[in-house]
């Protein structure tokens, strides 16, 4: 797969100068610290209904989005320290469970896209709440070539069949929205958009492939929205509304 690159530069529709300099501030996500507080929650993590979205607002968001993985790959964000990590793998159990999401994003979208997206919607929701204790810069303790890494996913799969292990197999994701799901599940995320669509024939092979060498004792396979929460399925249509249509093609080892 060939990934589609970080823009060298953006259309200016941001501050890019003045959104740079904001990362160095290591509490740069709380609501009260601008620009980024209120960035996050507008285009975020409190967006607008989709009906009034306007081009401009999409816009805004994509170069927000890319700039700020462009920041994460070239470790210009101020990160909490390696040690402490703040994270959950302490509770990580022997998986049985596999969880399909898809990314909701291009085919070819790379990592640094997709960990820019799970930083604000994943990892500042957290920090803000004080899971780990107030005004903490926010620490993963997940690592991905040398870098703090804030995808929620173990695998993400493309549709040429292109996968990547992201979250080592002892590290617990972010990404079912429920804490006894997350501690003994494996994630898969295809990437792109599947809404309104099902994965390539390539992308199910490679899943089937994966499960079947790595992950024998798996003897569920959820699609997101099957997860349960405190008695009722969470709120998303994740992996896409034609999850019903093929997740018979996922075989358990």
């Amino acid at each position: 797969m060939e990934f589609r690159k970080i823009p060298e530069q953006l259309e200016s529709l941001i501050n890019i100068s003045e959104l740079e300099a904001a990362l160095e501030n290591p509490l740069w996500y709380l609501s009260s610290s601008k620009p980024w507080g209120p960035i996050i929650d507008q285009y975020y993590l409190n967006p607008s209904d989709e009906g009034s979205k306007t081009a401009e607002w999409e816009a805004k968001k994509l170069e927000y989005t890319w700039l700020l993985a462009k920041m994460l790959e070239d470790q210009k964000v101020a990160l909490g320290a390696w040690e402490p990590y703040y994270n959950d793998d302490e509770r990580v159990l022997p998986q049985k469970i596999a969880v399909i999401h898809h990314t909701s994003t291009w085919e070819d979208t790379p990592i640094s896209y997709i960990d820019a997206l799970g930083l604000v919607r994943l990892y500042v929701p957290l920090f803000r709440d004080g899971v780990w204790g107030r005004n903490q810069p926010i620490s993963s303790g997940h690592f991905y070539q040398g870098r703090q890494l804030f995808v929620g996913y173990h695998w993400l799969v493309y549709s040429d069949g292109t996968s990547i292990q992201v979250l080592d197999d002892n590290c617990m994701g972010f990404q079912a929205g429920d804490l006894s799901t997350n501690n003994q599940s494996i994630s898969f995320a295809c990437v792109g958009d599947l809404q309104d669509s099902t994965p390539t024939a390539y992308a199910i092979e490679e899943i089937n492939r994966i499960l079947q060498q790595k992950y024998v004792q798996v003897t569920t396979i959820f699609g997101h929205r099957d997860v349960l929460h405190q008695g009722k399925h969470v709120n998303t249509i994740c992996p896409g509304n034609r999850w019903e249509e093929w997740k018979d093609s996922l075989i358990i080892p």
